[in-house]
Parts: C-alpha cells; sequence; structure tokens
C-alpha cells in the first residue's frame, strides 16, 4: 500500500469514528432529556417549567400555558385565576380552569381567559427576534 491509500484509510476512519460520537452524544442527550425533564435543552419550546401537582401536556402545550400564565398574571382581574392544561387519554387538550375542565378554548366562559391564551398561541407562534 502506498502513502495516499493508507492516509485515505484513515481519513476515512476518523469520519467514521467522529460520525459515530455524534450519534451516541445525540443518543444519550435525548435519554437523559426523557429521564430527566430538567436535563437543558438546546431547543428554547422544550424548557418549559413543571409546577408541582402540576397536570402532563405536550412540550408545545406546557410553553403555551406558561406564556398564558404570565399574560393573566398581569391582568388583576385574572390574577388570581388558576389555569392548566392537560394532554387527555386520547391525546386531545384539556383546559382546566379554576378547577372546571374544557375541551376547547371556545367552550371557557371567561372571554379574559379566552383571550390570554389566544395572545400565548400567538406569541408562541411568532417568529424570534434576530
Amino acid at each position: 500500500m502506498e502513502l495516499q491509500d493508507l492516509l485515505m484509510i484513515g481519513a476515512a476512519l476518523t469520519f467514521g469514528v467522529v460520525a459515530l460520537l455524534i450519534g451516541w452524544a445525540f443518543i444519550v442527550r435525548r435519554r437523559l432529556r426523557r429521564l430527566d425533564p430538567s436535563f437543558p435543552s438546546s431547543d428554547p419550546a422544550v424548557d418549559v417549567k413543571m409546577e408541582p401537582g402540576e397536570l402532563k401536556a405536550s412540550v408545545v402545550s406546557e410553553r403555551i400555558e406558561d406564556i398564558a400564565r404570565t399574560i393573566i398574571a398581569g391582568n388583576p382581574s385574572l390574577a388570581r385565576v388558576d389555569l392548566d392544561f392537560e394532554t387527555a387519554a386520547d391525546g386531545s387538550l384539556r383546559i382546566w380552569v379554576g378547577g372546571e375542565v374544557y375541551d376547547t378554548v371556545d367552550a371557557i366562559p371567561d372571554g379574559g381567559i379566552r383571550q390570554a391564551i389566544a395572545e400565548a398561541v400567538e406569541e408562541f407562534n411568532r417568529p424570534p427576534k434576530s
């Protein structure tokens, strides 16, 4: 074998090892995030706060809930409202407002809460500022 052939084999092996290490790191990070939700993520949509006793919902729903709670907290007439999103057994969203459960935002009787959730969805969907 010539030196050029050995260099090509070495480069190919190095590339393969680097690809395996990247794949391994991705899998380990994903498993750690699954085992420990507080494990940091590079995706801001994944970094949501789970309050003690809070019902489980999808990551997107939890993020929108956090935004809606912030909006509600800033409104004195709604500040005492308890809001929680939950993923039902069938995968649908359930919205808990003050101990009452609703299957849609439109079913919530309080227009201020409906507006806060709509604003939260709008903010979530807004592209990040560069």
